[in-house]
């Protein structure tokens, strides 16, 4: 076993025994990482609240060479985003890219960029959370960021949408489209008509998800519910057709506007 000292951020935390629990940390340069801390659950420990979800911590660890889960044996925190628990809408934002993460990326497969990219929307949202008390002004921004790092996501696993042209004959898709999760993308109306998993949207839906990425576009703070809906809808769709199933946040997302 080599001891080793790496940045991650906390994606998911479960109990192992009455006094230590197994955590899973999503790093810059590794990728995911799931270990065991001993002694983990203990009020007082060297773990010092770094293992909490959402945290952004230094941890010292213990690889094992022959498989089966590392040995955590200290977790310093750098950030906790505390400014995400001012609002319940920051919070399940921050809860879905957790939970994206976890389930979507590979032990010991680094994504640098889009630990970057997550470390920046979950400060985004801590401060949105600090600053932003009237919730018509908050929720857009949380949402803008929010689908911003889902394109982010969906860019960086190599499964961006097609939102140019048709996903199928490759022609521009016109005025009449639709969306297609087992086609990668927009289609047009006649390449759609055997897909089933298909389903309509618009010219306008295509052309803001188009300006969610790599940064929201400036005046995407000031999108209303209904377009808001619309998008989340499609994104949601879309992952879970991509990963076979759906998240846990996704109900919330959809209802809240987010």
């Amino acid at each position: 076993m080599s001891l080793q000292s790496i940045e991650g951020l906390v994606i998911r935390t479960a109990d192992w025994s009455e006094s230590s629990r197994i955590a899973t940390f999503f790093s810059r340069e590794s990728g995911k990482l799931k270990g065991i801390a001993k002694g983990g659950k203990r009020i007082k420990s060297q773990f010092d609240n770094g293992l909490d979800l959402l945290t952004q911590c230094r941890l010292i660890f213990l690889r094992k060479s022959t498989g089966g889960l590392d040995l955590i044996t200290e977790a310093q925190v750098i950030n906790k985003f505390s400014g995400i628990t001012k609002s319940i809408h920051a919070l399940h934002a921050a809860y879905h890219i957790a939970e994206l993460l976890d389930v979507w990326t590979e032990i010991d497969d680094p994504h640098p960029n889009l630990y970057d990219a997550c470390i920046k929307t979950l400060e985004t949202l801590g401060n949105l959370g600090k600053t932003h008390q009237n919730q018509a002004i908050q929720i857009p921004l949380i949402s803008s960021s929010l689908m911003s790092f889902e394109m982010a996501t969906l860019e960086e696993l190599g499964v961006k949408p097609e939102l140019e042209f048709c996903a199928e004959c490759k022609k521009q898709a016109g005025e009449s489209i639709v969306f297609s999760p087992s086609g990668g993308g927009v289609k047009c109306r006649q390449c759609a008509l055997d897909d089933r998993s298909s389903f309509r949207t618009t010219i306008a839906i295509v052309q803001t998800l188009k300006k969610l990425y790599p940064a929201p576009s400036e005046g995407l703070c000031a999108l209303e519910l209904p377009m808001r809906k619309e998008l989340r809808k499609l994104l949601n769709r879309y992952v879970t057709f991509l990963l076979g199933k759906r998240l846990k946040v996704q109900s919330y997302l959809e209802s809240g506007g987010i």
